[in-house]
């Protein structure tokens, strides 16, 4: 039978996750949970400011935001993190595009081919041409372009909270 315990009578069970006869249970540790990390977005937009209200707004949605000022830097992010999951929309303002080496475009989103990918475009001329999944016209409020990242990558209920 089991041991007894220091300073107490009766018996502990022998081994955890049995029952003693007088109906005692052996602590148990808690079973693991598996936590899905949030999605994660990279923006690719050259305004500072644009870029750190944008990614302010997504985290607060709970999405996993991620910043370039342009495509060289948008490659220094892989595509999957073990502890952050896998890069799955990239958003690409028209602007980082002008006078860039159309290789590099094709370079990003090839390394991040399981992402969907978004235009930011100028208001008034013809957007880039890519495999974008949608294209935003400006001018765009911070809360058009959230609309339009919760319909091409929505989030579970249990990961609609703010990150951070």
């Amino acid at each position: 039978m089991g041991a007894e315990p220091p300073g107490r009578g009766g018996s502990w069970p022998s081994s955890p996750g049995s029952t003693s006869r007088s109906g005692r249970r052996w602590p148990t540790a808690p079973a693991a949970t598996t936590v899905t990390p949030p999605p994660r977005v990279l923006l690719v937009v050259p305004g500072q400011w644009p870029r750190a209200l944008l990614r302010a707004e997504l985290r607060e949605h709970g999405y996993d935001a991620l910043g370039a000022p342009d495509l060289a830097e948008a490659m220094i992010y892989p595509a999957f993190a073990p502890e952050r999951g896998a890069v799955r929309l990239i958003v690409i303002d028209q602007d980082v595009l002008a006078g860039t080496d159309r290789a590099l475009v094709t370079s990003l989103l090839e390394r991040h081919a399981d992402s969907v990918a978004m235009l930011l475009a100028r208001s008034g001329t013809t957007p880039s041409s890519g495999p974008w999944r949608r294209v935003i016209s400006r001018p765009v409020s911070i809360a058009g372009i959230m609309h339009t990242v919760l319909e091409l990558l929505p989030l579970p209920a249990e990961q609609r909270h703010p990150i951070d």
